[in-house]
């Protein structure tokens, strides 16, 4: 479809980049109150922990997505739910959607009761990945099928599997990324707001329809509106949301190529809704691995240690 054009990325030399939004994260299992073994990502840098699943039917439509989105948003009051993200790939495989929920705490919990935290989130997990009412249900996800999903998209695939991915193969770089032999390019979709929420049905809707063989993914991220502010204004919607979009192939050249193929579709309005995440677009990548690393939590932006190669 696309010509095979030389660029001066074509070939790097791959070299690991070390991520430091990983360093705080350690990977825990526990045993939730429906039999499964739950993989959690504990963040100690945010007092954070997060739960990964995996849908039961493979791929849900966007509606299905929504309403199990603003469920879990809507459970927060009780659950202590600090953010719910979808993550879904169009085309370049058959890769299933996933999920994550990401539970908050404080310090002094983390550091003095672990084990009570992660417990009580095994109490409450069977509530949200499979909540009443909601026609489908999702899968927790071990520490294995977690560890194998972190990896999966930031290194070589003969690479060792570990959590957390503490270093990426490939290079940064303030517009793209070069990694595990392919690239990617991370847009943000303004999709909080009903006209943002419009583009990013129109922007699902072209991936949907799209025949590609390179993989195409969407990331959409809900925060639980604040409880007062909701009793304040009834009429507010139940979350906020922040959506990414992934677009990877084996060269830059191609890459470039579908972007001005799905842009060229969009209507004006959603074009303007898609910005490229200048200098974190490490982070979209992080995202689509289900790595609770979030826009509003990392604020810096991507500069490079020659000697190290340090991503900060």
């Amino acid at each position: 479809m696309f010509g095979r054009k030389k660029t001066k990325d074509s070939a790097p030399k791959n070299r690991p980049l070390v991520l430091p939004e990983t360093k705080s994260l350690s990977l825990h299992t526990i045993r939730d109150a429906a039999g499964f073994d739950l993989g959690l990502i504990v963040d100690s840098q945010f007092h954070q922990a997060t739960m990964v699943l995996q849908a039961d039917n493979g791929l849900l439509e966007l509606d299905e997505k929504d309403t199990w989105l603003d469920l879990v948003c809507e459970a927060d009051a009780t659950q202590g739910v600090l953010a719910a993200s979808c993550v879904s790939t169009f085309c370049g495989g058959d890769e299933p959607d996933y999920s994550f929920i990401t539970f908050r705490t404080s310090a002094a919990e983390v550091k003095k009761d672990l084990t009570g935290f992660l417990t009580s989130i095994a109490v409450k997990a069977p509530g949200l990945y499979a909540p009443e009412g909601y026609e489908y249900s999702w899968l927790p996800l071990d520490a294995q099928r977690v560890t194998d999903l972190a990896n999966a998209h930031l290194v070589a695939d003969d690479a060792e599997r570990v959590f957390p991915p503490a270093s990426m193969t490939g290079r940064l770089h303030a517009d793209h990324l070069h990694h595990a032999g392919r690239y990617s390019v991370v847009f943000e979709i303004d999709s909080n707001d009903a006209a943002g929420a419009e583009a990013f049905a129109e922007v699902h809707a072209v991936l949907c329809a799209s025949e590609m063989p390179e993989a195409l993914r969407l990331i959409r991220t809900a925060r639980p509106t604040h409880a007062q502010y909701r009793q304040v204004h009834p009429d507010v919607a139940p979350s906020r949301t922040s959506s990414l979009l992934v677009v990877t192939g084996d060269e830059l050249a191609i890459v470039d190529g579908i972007i001005g193929q799905i842009l060229a579709v969009l209507s004006p309005r959603a074009r303007l809704r898609l910005l490229r995440l200048t200098g974190r677009q490490h982070l979209g990548l992080l995202q689509a691995s289900c790595l609770p690393v979030y826009g509003w939590q990392n604020q810096k932006t991507f500069t490079r240690t020659a000697k190290a190669g340090v991503a900060a």
